[in-house]
């Protein structure tokens, strides 16, 4: 059996309550959002004694949510640090729950309305999510991650109460590096070696170290054109003359000092 949750508001805050055997109980939640707690989850189970789960429908579908009784909201009462946490004790006790107990509601209606839209904000929150999430699931090459990601989607789609697409349906769109023709630097190290014009900062003759900026110079002694140092960084990564080792830091033989170089195997 569920109970029904009566949502009331006190400022932007809504307070949902229901009536079990004759006594008010509050979604801990909701009390702990209206007292500026910034961490609610803590909050409840620092301060509050006697925390209860209750059955409730929300969207067609039985949620269980945390509900805490007036001794607890006491406690989280006076321990808020909010300004208004008198103001909300006034509301609480003074107002809202002599309404209650009279009529059964507390502006139903109004409530009853803002409810909706509450709901509906949600809804779309939701979809956004899960829009964001299925896109992420696409893209991401790493399997272990996708199953992860698609655990998360799995959850906003039951708060939403639709099945989510099977990982497989997802399918995949991997970022890809496209090559990017850098074919006039390896001629202009063609011209360097021709020339004997030193620009390898390797001492070893199996392996080629670059460094970017003092390429860009010989380049430019030499009127030799090049592409840019961002395009240059993307055609060393799909480049297929040489195998890229990675970016390290080398003791050049040219400079005498240690400098940053891509470096190549020149192993066949």
């Amino acid at each position: 059996m569920t109970n029904a949750l009566i949502p009331f508001n006190f400022g932007d805050n809504l307070i949902r309550s229901t009536v079990i055997e004759g006594k008010p109980w509050f979604v801990a939640k909701d009390i702990a959002d209206a007292l500026g707690y910034n961490n609610t989850s803590k909050a409840v189970n620092t301060h509050c004694k006697r925390v209860e789960t209750c059955p409730t429908e929300m969207g067609g579908q039985v949620r269980h949510v945390q509900i805490i009784p007036n001794g607890d909201v006491y406690r989280l009462i006076s321990r808020s640090k909010l300004p208004s946490a008198e103001q909300f004790e006034g509301w609480l006790f003074d107002e809202m729950l002599p309404e209650l107990f009279r009529t059964g509601s507390y502006s139903v209606k109004g409530q009853q309305h803002k409810q909706h839209l509450e709901d509906q904000k949600n809804l779309h929150r939701n979809i956004d999510l899960a829009h964001k999430l299925t896109e992420r699931i696409r893209r991401e090459p790493n399997e272990e991650l996708r199953h992860s990601l698609y655990a998360q989607l799995q959850v906003v789609h039951e708060a939403m109460g639709i099945a989510a697409p099977s990982l497989d349906a997802i399918g995949t769109r991997l970022h890809t590096n496209p090559t990017v023709d850098i074919d006039s630097f390896w001629e202009a190290l063609d011209y360097f070696q021709a020339n004997e014009i030193a620009y390898n900062h390797y001492d070893e003759t199996d392996r080629l170290a670059i460094n970017v900026p003092e390429i860009q110079r010989l380049a430019k002694k030499h009127g030799i054109p090049l592409p840019a140092p961002s395009q240059l960084r993307r055609g060393f990564k799909t480049n297929a003359r040489h195998r890229l080792i990675g970016y390290t830091t080398v003791h050049s033989r040219i400079l005498g000092r240690s400098v940053k170089c891509w470096t190549f195997s020149l192993e066949e």
